[in-house]
């Protein structure tokens, strides 16, 4: 069969299907434009923070951009952990189990502290790790120091 014959085999929406259709992408657009915009936020970070350190010098520049890699590595494995609570939320929710959906929520919270604080000792003591990688002792440095000012805030991002 080729395509034309799928094509003409499909009956056409029904008005009925058409108003579901539109209620359920609005729907989805409202769940997904708060994270469209903190994705675009993030961006919008990264870039001023590199033209920011790139009036400062290049050594800046390059520590910056270390500590971000640093800290966006260790971002994107707890937030992988964090990401398991939201089917279990939802589907506490869709079987009407209340309770179950607030228990998952706050495991989830206390889950994202754990990582954090986890976390936060790789973030303070990253200069004599980054150095054990080969770079350079001043990049090192200021890659250690971005990272215990944004290490802080990781408990929040997660």
């Amino acid at each position: 069969m080729g395509i034309a014959a799928f094509s003409r085999a499909r009956p056409k929406p029904k008005p009925d299907d058409m108003s579901l259709l539109t209620r359920d992408i609005r729907a989805t657009w409202r769940l997904a434009a708060p994270l469209i915009g903190g994705h675009l936020a993030q961006q919008l970070i990264g870039m001023t923070d590199t033209l920011m350190l790139g009036r400062y010098g290049v050594l800046e520049l390059a520590a910056g951009g270390l500590g971000a890699m640093v800290y966006f590595v260790i971002f994107i494995g707890g937030s992988g952990l964090g990401l398991a609570v939201l089917p279990l939320v939802a589907a506490a929710a869709v079987a009407g189990n209340v309770t179950q959906a607030r228990r998952i929520t706050r495991m989830g919270m206390w889950l994202s502290v754990c990582v954090a604080a986890l976390a936060m000792p790789v973030f303070w003591f990253s200069g004599p790790l980054l150095l054990a990688l080969g770079q350079e002792p001043e990049i090192a440095a200021g890659a250690q120091s971005y990272l215990r000012i944004a290490g802080t805030a990781m408990v929040f991002s997660l």
